[in-house]
């Protein structure tokens, strides 16, 4: 077979990967919506304990991981509208890093189920744990990783994204030059593979414009936007994981859409 045939089959493959993935997680995920209001007990389908402060119950069904997309823990307000715009935020920001075409990159098979009114974020399980993480940081910035080999990987998507390199981290004197929002994740998988999690904050935020929790988290910039803009833009700015000399470039680019881009549209 010719370097086609085989790009083509591979293609083939994955797309069949895709709807079965998205024919599973739809359907598990309406059982788990339609028995929400049910003790644990009398459920199909048992929520499982992972830790975590983001969103309600977890349930794992075929190596499917499912999050509601909730404000449990008050992070925005208990606004659940904005953690739901939040689980979007995800699936931007996957779709982001795979136009990015990075053949050392993987990256989960994410969905979102939207029934009922609930909205549930459905993702693939990973080979991984805390132990595999080189990038980033999962304890909310306190620690920060920069594998070598991502660090080339994040400075070639960052360019594409037109995403700012900064320092990043919770405590200002440890902080380190990362390529993304910092509370994304690189994993070294078990089977040696790079893994990229966690993409909810892959773009920046716009100027809050109002003081209430998680404005920041929940009112993102396009991703066209972003890429078209006329300077890298820093996904932590207006956050606690970078120095406040990046909101300035926020602040303009908010007055560009706001002044240029949208009455262009009108």
């Amino acid at each position: 077979n010719s370097p086609v045939d085989l790009q083509i089959s591979a293609y083939t493959d994955l797309m069949g990967l895709a709807q079965d993935f998205l024919f599973l997680a739809t359907a598990y995920g309406k059982i788990i919506i339609s028995e929400v209001y049910l003790d644990d007990a009398s459920k199909t389908i048992k929520p499982i304990e992972l830790g975590g402060v983001a969103g309600g119950s977890k349930y794992i069904v075929h190596d499917i991981l499912f999050k509601f997309a909730l404000d449990t823990e008050g992070i925005y307000g208990g606004d659940n509208a904005a953690a739901a715009k939040v689980a979007g935020h995800e699936l931007k920001g996957l779709q982001g890093f795979f136009n990015c075409s990075l053949p050392a990159l993987s990256l989960p098979p994410i969905c979102l189920v939207d029934y009922r009114g609930f909205r549930l974020i459905a993702e693939s399980l990973l080979p991984i744990d805390r132990s595999t993480l080189v990038y980033g940081s999962c304890d909310c910035g306190r620690t920060v990783k920069s594998d070598g080999v991502f660090e080339v990987l994040m400075k070639r998507a960052s360019r594409m994204l037109n995403i700012a390199p900064h320092r990043g981290g919770l405590i200002p004197s440890e902080r380190k030059v990362l390529y993304t929002a910092t509370d994304i994740e690189g994993h070294l998988g078990t089977d040696g593979r790079y893994y990229l999690l966690d993409l909810a904050r892959t773009f920046p935020c716009e100027r809050p414009r109002e003081l209430r929790p998680g404005v920041n988290l929940a009112l993102l910039l396009r991703p066209e936007l972003v890429k078209r803009y006329r300077e890298p833009l820093c996904p932590d700015a207006y956050s606690n994981f970078a120095s406040k000399s990046y909101n300035g470039a926020i602040d303009r680019a908010t007055e560009y859409m706001i002044e240029l881009v949208i009455p262009g549209l009108a």
